[in-house]
């Protein structure tokens, strides 16, 4: 799945989001995740130390603010009208 739905739910109920570089998960969470690499000599390192970060108040406050800023972007009356118009435009070639 290149861009599950589960870190647009994350997002949405103001979790802030660690993803991988892979797929669409990066643009999903548009600058209010953290993106990690899939890969890489330090990329367990990397995922432990985004982890315990949020677990410190002030960065989780920080977060958890910008995630609930990017949701609206991911809700089904924002969503709705992109997939119409996609649709639609296929109905018309």
């Amino acid at each position: 799945e290149a861009a599950g739905r589960v870190a647009a739910e994350a997002l949405a109920n103001g979790i802030p989001a660690l993803v991988s570089d892979r797929g669409g998960l990066p643009e999903m969470v548009e600058g209010a995740g953290t993106v990690l690499p899939a890969e890489g000599p330090d990329a367990l390192a990397r995922w432990g130390q985004a982890l315990e970060a949020l677990a410190d108040d002030t960065h989780w406050q920080a977060a958890s603010a910008r995630a609930q800023a990017v949701a609206p972007r991911w809700r089904s009356r924002q969503q709705g009208p992109l997939y119409a118009e996609w649709f639609g435009g296929l109905l018309r070639l």
